[in-house]
């Protein structure tokens, strides 16, 4: 019983509070000076399979890579930073080369990134 009824006030405050809306609130679009910054992280990550060196020792981690990209908006001049330098050679292996999303065209600049391993089950 005291199960149904706290299940019922919650149910009635999440539809309540879903009905809520201000009446002054107008959408509007915040322009930044700024130049918008691809998502470097997600681009290298997509371009890779996991490192087998890193699943065999069935390891997580965070690998600092750090690159260029020419004017063909491809990848290069790629430094890994680990300790493991079959880790460095795989991942340079996977990466140099590969096109990136270049938002604001070609910009001679070095980049540092940090890349997330994580496993999963």
């Amino acid at each position: 019983m005291k199960k149904s009824a706290l299940f019922l006030v919650l149910m009635g405050l999440a539809v309540w509070g879903a009905t809520l809306r201000p009446a002054f609130a107008k959408p509007r679009t915040v322009k930044s000076n700024a130049p918008a910054l691809p998502q470097w992280e997600r681009q290298l990550l997509s371009h890779i399979k996991y490192p087998e060196v890193l699943q065999q020792g069935n390891h997580e981690g965070v690998v600092v890579v750090r690159f260029r990209v020419d004017e063909e908006s491809r990848l290069a001049k790629l430094e890994v930073f680990t300790n493991n330098q079959e880790l460095n050679q795989d991942l340079t292996r996977q990466l140099t080369g590969k096109k990136v999303l270049v938002t604001d065209g070609y910009v001679p600049e070095t980049h540092t990134v940090r890349l997330r391993f994580r496993l999963t089950d």
